[in-house]
C-alpha cells in the first residue's frame, strides 16, 4: 500500500458508520490502485481474521483442527458480513504502533472519543446478547469501559484469558506476535463450549 493510499485509507475508515459489512467497507479502500477485495486471496496478512474464524467455527460447529482447515474460506465468504454470524469492531482505527504514524489531522479526527459509536455498540450487544470475544490483554481497560465489563481470570489459563462476570465476554491475548497459540485457542474453545 502506497503512502497516499495509506493516508486515504485512514480518512475513509474515520468516516465509516459504526456498523458496516466488512467486505463492502474494504471495497472502499485501495491497494495498488485497486479496491481491496477480501473475498479473494491477496498479499498481506489476514492472521487476526483467521484466528477469529477458527475460534468462531470451533465454538459453532467444528473441532479446532477442522476449523483451522476451513479458516481462510470462512474469512473470504462469511467473516464480518451482514448475512453472517460474526461482528467485528476495532477499539482503535489505527495500525499497531510499529506502523508509521498517520497524518496528524486524520489521527486527531479518528481517535477522538465517539459517543455515538460507543452507544450503538452497547445497544447492539444488549439487543443480541452475543458471545463477545476481545483480544489484546493490554487493552483490557478499553474493552471494559466500551462494553461495561468486569474482568477476572478464567480458571485454568494462568491469567492469559479473562472472562466477564456475566460469562458472555472473554479477553484473549493479542492474536499476533506469537502471543496466541493453537493450544491456547483450542483449550479456550473447549472451555467456553462446556459453559455456553
Amino acid at each position: 500500500m502506497s503512502e497516499d493510499e495509506r493516508l486515504d485509507s485512514l480518512a475513509v475508515r474515520a468516516s465509516w458508520s459504526p456498523i458496516r459489512d466488512m467486505y463492502e467497507a474494504h471495497l472502499e479502500l485501495r491497494e495498488a490502485g485497486q479496491p481491496i477485495d477480501i473475498s479473494k486471496p491477496r498479499k498481506g496478512s489476514i492472521a487476526v481474521w483467521r484466528w477469529m474464524a477458527r475460534i468462531y467455527q470451533t465454538l459453532a460447529e467444528f473441532d479446532y483442527e477442522e476449523a483451522r482447515r476451513r479458516d481462510r474460506e470462512y474469512v473470504y465468504k462469511r467473516l464480518g458480513r451482514t448475512f453472517g454470524e460474526t461482528f467485528l469492531t476495532e477499539v482503535s482505527p489505527f495500525p499497531c504502533v510499529t506502523a508509521r504514524k498517520p497524518h496528524p489531522a486524520i489521527a486527531t479526527e479518528a481517535a477522538a472519543p465517539n459517543p455515538q459509536r460507543t452507544s450503538e455498540l452497547r445497544r447492539l450487544r444488549e439487543a443480541t446478547d452475543p458471545l463477545l470475544i476481545c483480544y489484546g490483554l493490554g487493552r483490557r481497560d478499553e474493552f471494559r469501559d466500551l462494553f461495561d465489563l468486569t474482568w477476572a481470570p478464567l480458571d485454568g489459563f494462568g491469567g492469559r484469558v479473562l472472562a466477564d462476570s456475566r460469562g458472555r465476554a472473554f479477553l484473549l491475548p493479542f492474536f499476533g506476535q506469537g502471543q496466541m497459540s493453537h493450544e491456547l485457542a483450542r483449550q479456550f474453545c473447549n472451555s467456553v463450549r462446556t459453559v455456553d
